[in-house]
């Protein structure tokens, strides 16, 4: 795996000296509208509480009848899934026939509806010809659930075609701690990352130690820019006190980059 990160460093300083990021953008208005020299401007969406992510295997040879089932999906989302705001289905780029998607969701209900409807029951159907190990040892056993623990999400749909994802293990007693370095990074990310055009720190609902990041990209360049930026360098400059694994395998180890197949 080829990573993109910076080798330089700042110190966490720069994350204790901003307000914290909510959830949410919306929860940074006064803030926000104080700051003159912000020009980001809130979501009109909903709240993106909930978020979900599926990586999957392609059956040996069945790589593009898969992406060819993930793009079509796209459009069962659009046309009947008014509840998921968010649907992104990714290719690895470093394998093949690795796949994944991601959404997100304003509330449990809007998941639980994706869940029972036309996608999910399409990929249950033709999993056995196209998923490795079928739909209950390659799709749901693989299923993982976050809340979000902060989000940039811009007020208007952005044409995006990479991806990154990147699991983090806080280790003991460093959760809460890590929880709050990530609403900082939300802020810097917000305040100087016009390229990242999405970015979302998460929090695992079934592990509160385990967290994720994932961001998306209009370009390569958006991409090469986030992880040469401060966000990066602070997390590589706390990571040896925050990640069990530290830099390089708690972080670096983790990161999966991907193309966007089809987005909602």
């Amino acid at each position: 795996m080829t990573t993109i990160f910076s080798k330089r460093c700042i110190p966490l300083l720069v994350f204790t000296t901003l307000a914290a990021c909510g959830s949410t953008p919306h929860s940074q208005s006064s803030q926000l509208e104080a700051n003159k020299n912000n020009t980001y401007q809130q979501p009109k969406e909903p709240m993106m509480k909930k978020a979900t992510y599926i990586p999957m295997q392609a059956i040996p040879g069945q790589s593009s009848s898969l992406q060819e089932f993930l793009t079509a999906g796209r459009d069962m989302v659009v046309e009947n899934e008014p509840l998921t705001p968010h649907w992104y289905a990714l290719k690895r780029q470093d394998e093949e026939s690795a796949f994944a998607i991601f959404d997100l969701f304003p509330s449990q209900e809007g998941r639980a509806a994706h869940f029972a409807g036309k996608v999910a029951g399409a990929l249950e159907e033709n999993a056995s010809v196209l998923v490795e190990n079928g739909w209950h040892d390659g799709v749901v056993a693989n299923i993982v659930n976050f809340e979000t623990i902060a989000t940039k999400i811009p007020d208007e749909a952005t044409e995006v075609s990479k991806a990154t994802f990147i699991s983090l293990q806080a280790k003991p007693g460093q959760a809460d701690k890590l929880a709050a370095f990530l609403k900082g990074g939300c802020e810097l990310v917000i305040k100087g990352e016009p390229l990242t055009v999405y970015w979302m720190a998460m929090r695992s609902e079934s592990d509160d130690h385990s967290f994720a990041i994932f961001d998306l990209f209009a370009s390569e360049a958006g991409r090469v820019a986030h992880f040469e930026g401060k966000v990066a360098a602070a997390l590589m400059a706390e990571s040896d006190e925050l990640l069990v694994g530290g830099w390089e395998d708690g972080v670096l180890a983790n990161v999966v980059h991907f193309d966007v197949v089809a987005a909602k």
